[in-house]
């Protein structure tokens, strides 16, 4: 590379945990949404499940979409497309949607079980 060239800006640092939380729930919600392993989810007792199905799209679409916002938001800081005062208010946002959606899911789920029996 000539020295007068002018140099490619380094890589945003902040873009590294966007794309790799975005890749990972990306996977993740492909395995539940497509492929319907939703022996993937913890406190699902596979026995309980009465529509399989339905649980696999509700729990992998949210990650799905929370996947690809996160690659977005990678790549958008990347190629700095996200003004520099508001950089540092994209991960803590981020992480309160992420665990917003986690509850949703928990405790939206049981719909998809069969009823406990009673005694």
């Amino acid at each position: 590379m000539h020295p007068s060239a002018p140099s490619r800006p380094p890589m945003h640092e902040a873009a590294i945990p966007f794309l790799l939380i975005g890749a990972i729930l990306t996977g993740i919600g492909y395995l539940l949404a497509v492929k319907k392993q939703i022996e993937l989810l913890s406190n699902y007792d596979i026995r309980t499940v009465r529509d399989r199905d339905g649980l696999a799209r509700f729990t992998g679409r949210p990650m799905l979409v929370l996947g690809a916002t996160g690659i977005g938001l990678g790549i958008a800081l990347v190629f700095r497309l996200i003004p520099a005062p508001a950089e540092g208010y994209l991960l803590p946002v981020f992480i309160g949607v992420l665990v917003a959606v986690t509850f949703y899911v928990a405790f939206g789920g049981g719909r998809f079980l069969f009823p406990p029996e009673n005694p």
